[in-house]
């Protein structure tokens, strides 16, 4: 009976499904800062690529349906770069910037998703890293990392059948001695997926 209660209750509470959730749930933590290099480097290069649609004749050497061809993917590649380049987390306490590190993806017919999330909820990363994954799997583990400020921040999902994504416990910041211990783990946790 009891056991049913809690596991309501934990349907009932709502868990990040994303790192952007946990970033700004921690304001105090995390910063988000605008990149203005690589947004500019990324629009003159859609101008360059435009200007050769324009004018194929700056590269005679090459026919000019090829020239604005590639032109053309190029300045839209820029531009969706550009777009989607200009915003970084970083950690405010050391200053580095929190990067995707893994993805673990557990394979579920050889898993089982509540000894997964106990095993998230009491930090054995050891367990987790040793389990069957491989691609296309719901439950995944999750992590990025600070590498100046020797943190990694996890976050346990999954994917429901309509193909939503939803968390299934509490993030975990490890730090200090637990960093050092799990690290290693989690640097090779992918090494032997299955594909």
């Amino acid at each position: 009976m009891k056991l049913e209660e809690e596991k309501i209750m934990d349907e009932g509470k709502h868990f990040p499904s994303h790192f952007g959730e946990v970033y700004d749930a921690m304001p105090e933590k995390f910063e988000k800062r605008k990149d203005k290099v690589k947004p500019v480097i990324y629009w003159g290069l859609t101008a360059v690529c435009v200007l050769l649609v324009i004018f194929p004749g700056w590269l005679p050497f090459i026919p000019s349906w090829l020239v604005r061809t590639a032109g053309v993917i190029g300045a839209v590649f820029c531009v969706l770069t550009a777009l989607a380049a200009g915003l970084k987390i970083y950690n405010r306490t050391s200053g580095g910037e929190v990067k995707r590190y893994k993805t673990k993806k557990f394979i579920s017919s050889m898993t089982d998703k509540d000894d997964i999330v106990a095993a998230f909820n009491r930090h054995d990363f050891e367990y987790l890293c040793d389990l069957p994954s491989g691609n296309d799997q719901p439950v995944q583990l999750q992590v990025e990392k600070d590498e100046k400020g020797h943190e990694l921040y996890c976050i346990l999902v999954t994917y429901t059948k309509g193909y939503k994504i939803v968390g299934l416990a509490d993030p975990v910041i490890l730090t200090g001695v637990e960093y050092e211990k799990n690290e290693a783990f989690i640097r090779h946790m992918c090494d032997n997926d299955a594909d």
